[in-house]
């Protein structure tokens, strides 16, 4: 990419403009998600603040349209994740405003930007320059906005708890040595004896399955208008995918999930030896929490498998509605 010959040229991933902005302050600006990641493949600054003292952060959390929002979710994920410092610290940093990411994600009402915020313990109590707390203006929120403020326990409020800011282009103090936090997402698996893991496939690709239920506090597509709420979400979405060209980039985000999930999935069954002839690729495995389990025939090993996971929908009634498969093979018509 373009990016690495400059860099290779000398040039400075982390130089400013006249408004104290960086490529990565403009690539989350604009929903470049493929370019953000090639920026943070070479070092750029997560921390790095603009004239208004604002971290890319703060721009993905501000741009970030809510659940169906895909990309800015993935925007606002990708920074957290790829932040080495301190995330508290991160999530704390105050603009010229006193605004810090979770005001911001408050006052907005996107609940699927606040849990991923909160789960790194942001001071809840950190006054902006209007006196407001991310606790106050949750108030005039929704009852799930506020349990999901109310879930975390800030430390006390003081002047001194104020982040200050670096400066017009500037970085925050380099963290601590030796500092680790939680992820912001974590998969627990549940308990398996001895399962086939993924480092047993060619590659880390999966078929992705969701049967968890809503996270504490999320508002589910039916609680908040029904299947006509749903559709209008996922045309807005489809939308805005087309205007910024991001089909590609939510592919390769939903297949770098993938790859994270399937470390602690299970694909015991589909790796029998008895079964493998049925999956058209070694990659693309049914998990074994999902898969969907077929009306098993006399005398016939393995004839309870198809390579397919059951999915789950937003409406009410819909568990196990949906069916992702791969296409049938000639061995595998009967089964479907």
């Amino acid at each position: 990419m373009l990016f690495r010959s400059l860099i290779r040229s000398g040039v400075d991933v982390n130089a400013t403009d006249s408004e104290g902005r960086t490529a990565l302050h403009w690539s989350v600006e604009r929903t470049k998600f493929a370019v953000v990641k090639e920026l943070l493949d070479l070092s750029a600054r997560i921390d790095m603040l603009d004239g208004r003292s604002e971290s890319p952060v703060h721009i993905a959390v501000r741009n970030c349209q809510g659940p169906s929002d895909t990309i800015g979710k993935m925007m606002v994920n990708v920074l957290l994740q790829r932040y080495t410092g301190p995330k508290k610290q991160l999530v704390d940093l105050q603009s010229a405003t006193g605004d810090t990411c979770v005001h911001i994600a408050v006052r907005a009402g996107n609940e699927t930007v606040l849990q991923a915020l909160v789960k790194h313990r942001p001071n809840l109590e950190l006054p902006n320059n209007a006196n407001e707390t991310p606790r106050s203006l949750a108030a005039s929120q929704s009852p799930a906005i506020q349990q999901l403020v109310g879930g975390a326990a800030p430390p006390p409020a003081s002047p001194a708890a104020r982040p200050q800011s670096a400066g017009r282009g500037r970085a925050m103090p380099a963290p601590p040595t030796g500092v680790s936090e939680a992820p912001v997402s974590q998969y627990v698996p549940p308990a398996q004896s001895a399962p086939a893991r993924a480092g047993q496939l060619d590659m880390p690709v999966a078929q992705l399955s969701d049967q968890s239920a809503a996270p504490p506090g999320q508002v589910r597509a039916s609680e908040a208008g029904g299947v006509q709420a749903s559709l209008q979400a996922l045309q807005a979405h489809i939308k805005r995918l087309f205007d910024n060209d991001g089909f590609e980039e939510e592919f390769e985000y939903l297949e770098s999930l993938t790859a994270t999930q399937i470390q602690n999935e299970d694909f015991t069954t589909a790796l029998y030896p008895h079964n493998k002839e049925k999956n058209r690729y070694t990659n693309i495995l049914p998990f074994e929490r999902t898969r969907v389990v077929l009306g098993p025939v006399e005398g016939l090993v393995g004839s309870d498998y198809v390579n397919a996971n059951y999915m789950s929908g937003e409406v009410p009634g819909s568990h196990n509605a949906y069916i992702a498969a791969q296409g049938p093979k000639e061995v595998t018509v009967f089964d479907f």
